[in-house]
C-alpha cells in the first residue's frame, strides 16, 4: 500500500481548505504600508540601506492571530516601524485557527507566524499536528515575547473567588486552537481538577471566549492580561476577577506542566484591571514568539531580529506592553524555557551584538538535535505504518504511541 491511498481524499479536502483560505486571507490580509499616514518620518538613507544591501524580498508576509488582540496589534506596530523606517513592505494576515495561520509556512506564502506554544506542539509534532499531514517541523524561533499573563478569568460579581472554585463550573475550551485549550487546562489542573471536574464549553476563538464570560454565558475563559479586550471587561461595571495561581503553590505548578510543558509563574503589576500598586501572580509562556521554518532566508531572520531588538524604544512607544514584553532579557528567559531552537541568521545576529553564549549555543545544538530524531522517528513509523495498513484517521494514535515508545 502506498502512502499516497490513505491520504489522498484527506489531502484533496484539505487543499480546498487552504485554497479557500488564500482567497479570504487575500481579502482580509492588512497590508501595514495603507495604514501609514504619509505625514510620517522619511526613511534615512542609512536604514533604506539595510534593507537593499540584505537582498529582501518585496513584502515580508507575517500570520498572526485575530485582529484587535494584543498579538495582533504587536504584529502590525513591528509591520509599521519596519515599512516607515526601513522602507520594507510587511503583511499581516490575522486567522483565529491555528492549522490555517501555521500552514502557509510550509508552502512557503508566509514567511514566519505570529503564535505560542503551538511552536511546540508543531516542533514535536503532537495533539493536531500528529496528523499524517503533519509530523514533526523544523521550527526556528526569530523572537519570543508574551503579551501579559494567560490566566483563566471570570466576572468581578461571580461567586467564583479562587481557582479551586471551578468544580462544575463551565469552562471556556478552544476546539480551532489546541494551544489556548493547553493553557486553560493547565490553569484548570493547578486547582486540582481535570476537565471531567469542570463543564467545558466550545467557544471559537479567545475574543469570543472572553465576551461569552462578560456575558455570563460561561463562567471563566482564558484572557491576556494586557490585550485590550480584557482592559474592555475590566471597565464594565461589575469588573473582571482572576484566578491566580500562587507561585508558592509547588505541587499545583506540577500539575499545571502536566498539560503545558512551558508554563511558568510570573508577577504581574499592570496590566488591565491591575490597580497601581497591587500584583497578581498568574501562568503565561511566550506567545507571542515568532516562528518560521528552516527555509527561510537568513537574511530575513536577521533582519526581524534586528529590528525588533534595536528599535525596541520606538515599538513601545507605539504600543506600550512591548516595552515590558518585547526586551532581550524576555527574548532569552523564554529560549531557556523552551525547546525551540533560533533561527540561523536571528544567531548571527546575537552574536555580532555580542549576547550568545557558548551555554547558548549548546541549548540551540541540543534542540537541533532533538529535531533531527523526531523528524528519522517520525520517517520510521511513517514506513511502519504503510507497511501495516494503519489508515491516515488512525495515523495519529499509532504515531504517538511509537513517539512515546522512544522516549520523547
Amino acid at each position: 500500500m502506498s502512502r499516497g491511498k490513505y491520504g489522498f481524499l484527506k489531502f484533496t479536502a484539505f487543499v480546498l481548505l487552504i485554497t479557500l483560505f488564500l482567497v479570504v486571507g487575500c481579502e482580509d490580509a492588512s497590508p501595514v504600508e495603507e495604514e501609514i499616514d504619509e505625514e510620517e518620518e522619511e526613511v534615512t538613507e542609512e536604514e533604506e540601506a539595510v534593507t537593499e544591501e540584505a537582498g529582501l524580498p518585496d513584502t515580508i508576509n507575517a500570520m498572526t492571530y485575530d485582529v484587535g488582540g494584543a498579538v495582533y496589534i504587536s504584529t502590525s506596530t513591528i509591520g509599521e516601524v519596519m515599512l516607515e523606517k526601513y522602507d520594507q513592505r510587511y503583511r499581516v494576515t490575522p486567522s483565529s485557527t491555528s492549522v490555517a495561520r501555521h500552514y502557509p509556512l510550509r508552502t512557503q506564502d508566509a514567511h514566519m507566524a505570529f503564535t505560542g506554544i503551538d511552536a511546540f506542539l508543531m516542533q514535536e509534532g503532537i495533539m493536531e499536528y500528529a496528523d499524517i499531514d503533519w509530523g514533526p517541523q523544523p521550527i526556528r524561533i526569530l523572537w519570543f515575547s508574551q503579551t501579559g499573563g494567560l490566566p483563566l478569568a471570570v466576572r468581578g460579581d461571580s461567586d467564583i473567588e479562587t481557582i479551586e472554585d471551578l468544580e462544575g463550573r463551565k469552562v471556556a475550551t478552544y476546539p480551532g486552537s489546541e494551544a489556548i485549550t493547553i493553557t486553560a487546562e493547565a490553569n484548570v489542573r493547578f486547582g486540582g481538577f481535570t476537565w471531567d471536574d469542570v463543564e467545558p464549553v466550545e467557544v471559537a476563538s479567545l475574543p469570543d471566549g472572553v465576551e461569552q464570560a462578560m456575558a455570563g454565558e460561561i463562567d471563566a475563559a482564558i484572557v491576556s492580561t494586557g490585550a485590550p479586550l480584557t482592559y474592555e471587561w475590566a471597565d464594565r461595571s461589575w469588573g473582571i476577577r482572576y484566578l491566580e495561581l500562587p507561585l508558592d503553590n509547588q505541587e499545583g505548578w506540577e500539575m499545571a506542566r502536566v498539560a503545558h510543558p512551558e508554563f511558568t509563574g510570573v508577577t504581574y503589576t499592570s496590566g488591565a484591571g491591575i490597580a497601581e500598586g497591587e500584583s497578581i501572580e498568574v501562568g503565561t509562556a511566550s506567545s507571542p514568539r515568532i516562528v518560521a521554518l528552516d527555509w527561510l532566508d537568513d537574511e530575513i531572520a536577521y533582519f526581524v531580529t534586528k529590528v525588533v531588538h534595536e528599535e525596541h524604544e520606538e515599538l513601545a512607544r507605539r504600543y506600550e506592553p512591548m516595552g515590558e514584553y518585547w526586551t532581550m532579557e524576555q527574548n532569552f528567559i523564554f529560549f531557556e524555557n523552551s525547546i525551540n531552537p533560533f533561527h540561523e541568521g536571528t544567531v548571527r545576529y546575537l552574536e555580532e551584538i555580542g549576547v550568545w553564549t557558548e551555554e547558548h549555543e549548546a541549548m540551540q545544538q541540543e534542540r537541533l538535535q532533538r529535531q533531527e530524531e523526531l523528524k528519522a522517528l517520525w520517517d520510521e513509523v511513517l514506513e511502519e505504518a504503510i507497511e501495516e495498513g494503519i489508515s491516515s484517521a488512525d495515523y495519529p494514535e499509532f504515531w504517538l504511541e511509537r513517539r512515546a515508545e522512544a522516549g520523547f
